[in-house]
C-alpha cells in the first residue's frame, strides 16, 4: 500500500482494500454500545430504540468520517501508475461540487480536511467544470453537472438525521438562523431529524411516540412559521409509504 500525505490511501490488490475496510468497521461497532450509553445520560427522554438509531448514525457518521480522512480509495492497475496528488485533487473536488453544489471555497475545505491553499487548488484544477456565482459576498460554485431546467417538486421535506444539507458546509446559516442550531444539532455533533420548507430548515419531526403509530409527529423552531395541514400530511404520507413498501 502506497501512501500520500497521510489521507491519500492507494490500494494495489482487492483484498488489501478489503481488509482496511473490515478494520475500520469492527473499530467503530465496537463502539456502538458506548455511544448508546453516553445518548442515555444526555437524552434521558428518549426510547431505547431511537437512542440505537441514533447511535447507528452516529457510528455510520464516525465510519464516514474515517473514510474521507482517508482521502480517496482506489485499487491500483500496475499499468496506470499511482494516482498523483493533483488527481486525487481534483477527484476529491469533483465528487463534492456534484454532490454539494453550490457551494464555497470555505465550505469544501471544511468537509475534505484540506487546507484552504490546498481547496483552492483543488477547485482550480476542476475549474472548466465549474460555474461561478457571487451572492451574499461569497463566490459560489456550481458543477456543471448540477445545472439544470427542471423544477424541484415539493416545498416541504422530512430530512433524516446527519443529512448533508446541513453536515455538508460550515456555514449553515443561509438555511438555518444561528439561533435555531441548537434544535437541529448540538454541540457535540449529534444532528436531529428536521423539517426543511422552501429551502429553509424550521422544525423537527421524529417517529410517532406510541408505539403503533407510524405517522411521524413534528415541531416548528418558532411560533410565526406557518405551514399547510395538507403539506405536512404529503410530506409524512412519504414518509409512510417509504417504511412500508
Amino acid at each position: 500500500m502506497t501512501d500520500w500525505m497521510s489521507k491519500i490511501v492507494l490500494f494495489e490488490t482487492v483484498d488489501e482494500l478489503t481488509d482496511y475496510k473490515e478494520k475500520i468497521e469492527n473499530r467503530y461497532k465496537a463502539k456502538t454500545e458506548k455511544y448508546v450509553g453516553k445518548l442515555q445520560e444526555e437524552y434521558s427522554d428518549f426510547e431505547k430504540c431511537d437512542l440505537e438509531d441514533q447511535a447507528r448514525i452516529l457510528v455510520i457518521n464516525a465510519l464516514t468520517e474515517a473514510w474521507m480522512l482517508t482521502g480517496l480509495q482506489r485499487i491500483v492497475d500496475q499499468r496506470d501508475g499511482e494516482l498523483t496528488k493533483e488527481e486525487a485533487l481534483a477527484r476529491l473536488a469533483t465528487a463534492y461540487f456534484r454532490s454539494h453544489a453550490p457551494a464555497t471555497l470555505q465550505d469544501f475545505s471544511w468537509w475534505s480536511g484540506l487546507p484552504l491553499t490546498e481547496a483552492r487548488q483543488s477547485i482550480s484544477l476542476i475549474e472548466p467544470e465549474l460555474m461561478s456565482e457571487q451572492w451574499n459576498s461569497q463566490t459560489w460554485y456550481i458543477h456543471d453537472s448540477c445545472r439544470t431546467s427542471g423544477k424541484a417538486t415539493g416545498n416541504l421535506h422530512l430530512l433524516p438525521s446527519y443529512d448533508e444539507y446541513l453536515i455538508g458546509y460550515k456555514d449553515r446559516t443561509d438555511v438555518l438562523p444561528k439561533e435555531d442550531y441548537s434544535k437541529a444539532f448540538t454541540n457535540n455533533g449529534l444532528f436531529f431529524p428536521v423539517l426543511l420548507y422552501k429551502g429553509h430548515v424550521v422544525g423537527n419531526w421524529n417517529k410517532a411516540s406510541k408505539k403503533k403509530e407510524i405517522f411521524p409527529e413534528h415541531s416548528l423552531f418558532r411560533k410565526d412559521i406557518c405551514l399547510k395541514e395538507e403539506l405536512l400530511n404529503q410530506a409524512k404520507e412519504k414518509y409512510v409509504r417509504f417504511l412500508t413498501h
